[in-house]
């Protein structure tokens, strides 16, 4: 089986690099650096599974040793920017290679923690034979049952299971772990939640927040769907404005092209205009009183409506928010409305447009940022 895995790893590995991968297979096969014993391993998948985790983690860096490992090489760099230099970060070595075996050797963990990551057989094996396990948000798998139920048999080696909904913890209930041990109601995004203040250099926008819409992580696919919507928006609010925030800021133009007229690039404004920077968005959506959120009407899942929910606008999302699913079950009915089509997009801004009624969604937010916060210091601490 090891020769069969070193084999398959390796003749894949051009692949991977060929889509941006920055390791080589010998570093992931074999391991490439020294590592120091840990109390922590946590594994997550890349840098916007860990981000909201950051200052918790740091924090806990005064208090005890922590391990991380990444699925791809590609974020290790803004992960290590993000975290403590004395948090030890890795990619993680290729399952069932003896860089895998050789790193948890050398962390000797007394816990290990799937965060927001993949439940891979590879990791439940070791997690058998490395203190405990914990998991934030994590997926479980049909081919994994059965290490679950290993497991399952010694609850001591199950430090707890925190995810979004019941249908998540179903899977993990199926491989025969105990029901007080999964837990439900966890969103990793709301951990330490805070409104995004807006980027000085749109402090002198001049558009009236209670005609503006801002929408958010648009895919070059969803801009026609807006722009149809849009149309009739102006029909029945003239004075309205949008702003437009590429997904990728590569794809401003295609964007652009289907809104056809009144369309400006920023710095230059219009009934149209259109922001192709990084970095920006999370504030930009304090100048919105609607929040159009991207992703979800072309079929990504779903980009985050907490950052505009933060500044207590109105969210509008898509029918494919599957990304998004349990984060929303979470919140009151009022703070994200789907819109499948054009037509229904139009009527629910023009609706929100006329509406006078103010909803305090940012201290809703808050209390439930303190709850997932508890959630996560109490899974990340030991002793």
């Amino acid at each position: 089986m090891t020769f069969l895995n070193w084999l398959l790893s390796r003749s894949i590995w051009p692949i991977f690099r060929a889509r941006g991968e920055t390791t080589t297979w010998s570093e992931r096969w074999y391991g490439s650096e020294d590592a120091t014993p840990v109390d922590i391993w946590i594994h997550t998948s890349s840098i916007g599974e860990i981000t909201p985790y950051a200052t918790l983690l740091n924090e806990l860096a005064d208090r005890q040793l922590i391990g991380v490992t990444v699925t791809s090489g590609r974020g290790i760099g803004l992960v290590r920017e993000r975290l403590d230099t004395r948090i030890q970060v890795r990619a993680l070595p290729i399952p069932r290679g003896p860089g895998l075996s050789g790193l948890v050797g050398d962390w000797q963990p007394k816990r290990t923690i799937l965060l927001e990551a993949e439940a891979w057989p590879a990791l439940i094996k070791l997690a058998l034979h490395s203190g405990d396990l914990a998991v934030l948000g994590g997926r479980i798998r049909f081919p994994v049952n059965r290490y679950w139920r290993h497991l399952a048999r010694s609850t001591d080696a199950i430090a707890g299971i925190w995810v979004g909904s019941e249908r998540a913890a179903r899977g993990y209930l199926a491989a025969g772990i105990r029901p007080d041990r999964v837990h439900t109601g966890f969103a990793a995004k709301l951990i330490d939640a805070a409104a995004t203040p807006l980027d000085p250099r749109f402090s002198d926008w001049d558009a009236s927040r209670n005609q503006t819409v801002v929408a958010g992580s648009i895919h070059p696919g969803e801009a026609p769907i807006l722009a149809s919507a849009w149309t009739r928006v102006l029909a029945s609010h003239p004075d309205a404005r949008l702003i437009v925030v590429p997904r990728h800021i590569d794809r401003t133009e295609s964007i652009a092209s289907a809104f056809k007229q009144n369309v400006a690039r920023w710095p230059q404004t219009d009934t149209v205009t259109i922001i192709s920077q990084m970095g920006v968005l999370a504030g930009i959506y304090s100048l919105g009183k609607i929040a159009l959120v991207g992703g979800s009407w072309v079929n990504r899942g779903g980009h985050t409506p907490v950052e505009p929910l933060l500044h207590d606008a109105s969210v509008l999302m898509g029918p494919y928010r599957r990304n998004q699913s349990d984060l929303i079950g979470l919140l009151p009915g009022d703070f994200v409305f789907e819109a499948r089509s054009p037509r229904i997009l139009s009527e629910r801004i023009i609706e929100i447009l006329s509406s006078d009624v103010r909803i305090d969604r940012r201290s809703t937010l808050v209390s439930l940022s303190t709850q997932m916060s508890q959630t996560a210091r109490e899974a990340l601490t030991i002793g």
